[in-house]
């Protein structure tokens, strides 16, 4: 872990920014994941007044348990995407060569 934050010190900022940027939105979209599951979980065990079979305690137990589990899941294939994604960011940095020389050199600045 740390040899890996050490090479992203040496990334240029926008990689870095954008490697932030993308760890954020993973957290929160979990976060929002397990969120919105337990609300639905919420929502889905209230009874009206006129419901004539009280639902039992294991049914909701293991309506909670699925739900974790597919969160989880969820999750899990999420941050397979995320490794794959940031794998091709780290190939793409690593075949790309670009020179400050080479982009000073073709850019030409207008004389007035």
């Amino acid at each position: 872990m740390l040899d890996f934050l050490e090479r992203m010190r040496q990334k240029p900022e926008a990689v870095r920014v954008r490697f932030v940027f993308i760890i954020s939105v993973s957290v929160t979209g979990i976060i929002f994941l397990v969120w919105l599951t337990v609300m639905g979980v919420r929502f889905s065990d209230v009874s009206g007044p006129d419901s004539k079979t009280p639902r039992s305690s294991d049914t909701t137990i293991e309506e909670i348990d699925n739900t974790v589990k597919n969160a989880i899941e969820k999750s899990r294939s999420e941050y397979e995407a995320f490794q794959h994604e940031l794998q091709s960011i780290a190939d793409t940095l690593a075949t790309s060569s670009f020179s400050a020389t080479s982009t000073m050199a073709t850019t030409t600045t207008p004389q007035y």
